[in-house]
């Protein structure tokens, strides 16, 4: 019978590898100082906000560990990517210049439950955080981001990738790009590959979900130039025939011009199918498909069929292994849990360095100073970006708009010229 964790701890199972020193906290990254007093005013007499820089920041991770004696993170996915994503982030805050101010990390398992963030918020452990990491389901998202909202504590969303979590809410940050964010890069993208001969068609399939998409896409398509807008198709599919047997070839690739599919979907089962069915059928006919990041992981796609329909997907979290950085935090992760870096380690990675720049040089609530004339890393480098987004009116959100085009080459997805 496993022992149940005491109450807001973190105690994830220990590998010889890796030691963790204090349960429910990481230690403190640098020593204590003298505090300056923290300003009172958050604004100036010219109504401008007033920085609120401090000695030590105090930051909360909570993550689905899912952490009980003798659990294994492998056999849960969602606990894998909790403990890869958080180690990424310990690293970048590990690695803080001597020069930045203190950092006090608490860590805390949210064990996936609606019970334990409510525990969380009602114990008051999270009263006096500077910024709270997490969750990972949207619903939780929605609880913390409705916490934070009046207090002067931001949320840093690393995974939910709903913008209703954030609604009105200027303490919600959004690190991963809503569906909207991924759909209008595609947009932008065929419209200006496709020629005026080339048609552009958006595949969907059945339920509120492929619903949703299907709008925001005519949306975007209906604001265009009457000329321009009859090269925009859709395909509606009926998931009852998986096969689409019923579905002649012609309806998603017109003609004998080359052709642009947009697939978004993240239903293995589905995206499979259709493009099982685009190259069997698809003959001398040339096209171009763009999906979504999750098709990274997908696993029953055969590579071929990425290469023959010349597959895009956008992403963002991409990285270059062979990059001199990735290298290095590579080699890092083969010395504490003696596993190779992944896309979930240097996406914590990223994090932690974006909120490490931005909370050194902009202090507490720094997204009153967005976009920032600092020295964050740039766009070249793929990092965060954020920027407002204003539902009907309401206070704005902060959302990541950072993306990067992929295309399926040699075996892998490499960034698309």
């Amino acid at each position: 019978m496993p022992r149940p964790l005491p109450e807001d701890t973190l105690e994830p199972p220990r590998w010889d590898t890796i030691k963790w020193t204090v349960v429910d906290t990481i230690q403190e990254i640098k020593p204590e100082k003298p505090s300056r007093p923290d300003p009172i005013r958050l604004e100036n007499e010219n109504s401008k906000p007033e920085r609120i820089l401090k000695d030590r920041y105090q930051l909360a991770v909570i993550l689905p560990f899912q952490a009980t004696e003798g659990a294994n993170p492998t056999n849960n996915r969602v606990a894998q990517w909790a403990l890869d994503y958080y180690m990424g982030l310990r690293i970048a805050f590990e690695e803080a210049p001597t020069t930045n101010p203190g950092f006090h990390i608490r860590v805390f398992d949210s064990h996936a439950s609606d019970q334990k963030i409510n525990n969380l918020i009602q114990s008051g452990v999270l009263e006096g955080m500077d910024v709270v990491i997490g969750p990972y389901r949207s619903n939780h998202a929605s609880i913390l981001a409705e916490y934070v909202k009046d207090k002067p504590i931001l949320l840093f969303s690393p995974y939910s990738a709903s913008s209703k979590s954030g609604a009105g809410n200027d303490h919600y940050l959004q690190a991963n790009p809503a569906l909207e964010t991924h759909l209008q890069l595609i947009f932008e993208t065929v419209r200006a590959r496709a020629s005026d001969e080339q048609p552009v068609v958006f595949v969907y399939g059945e339920g509120e979900t492929e619903s949703s998409r299907y709008e925001f896409w005519k949306e975007k398509v209906d604001a265009l130039p009457v000329r321009e807008r009859s090269r925009f198709q859709f395909r509606k599919l009926k998931l009852a025939d998986p096969s689409f047997s019923e579905v002649l070839i012609d309806s998603l690739l017109p003609g004998m011009v080359h052709t642009f599919v947009v697939l978004p979907s993240w239903e293995e089962g589905f995206v499979h199918n259709v493009l099982r069915k685009l190259v069997a059928e698809k003959l001398e006919k040339s096209v171009t498909v763009f999906g979504l990041p999750q098709w990274t992981t997908f696993e029953k796609i055969e590579a071929a069929h990425y290469e023959a329909l010349q597959v895009h997907i956008t992403s963002a979290d991409y990285y270059d292994p062979k990059e001199p950085a990735a290298r290095q935090l590579n080699h890092k992760m083969k010395e504490l849990l003696g596993q190779p870096l992944n896309s979930d380690v240097m996406w914590g990675y990223r994090c932690g360095k974006y909120l490490l720049k931005a909370l050194s040089e902009e202090g507490a609530l720094f997204q009153r100073f967005m976009p920032f004339q600092t020295s964050l890393p740039s766009q070249d480098q793929c990092w965060l970006l954020f920027e407002a987004v204003s539902w009907e009116g309401a206070h704005p959100h902060y959302e990541n708009k950072q993306l990067r085009l992929l295309r399926f080459q040699d075996g892998t997805f490499v960034p698309s010229r």
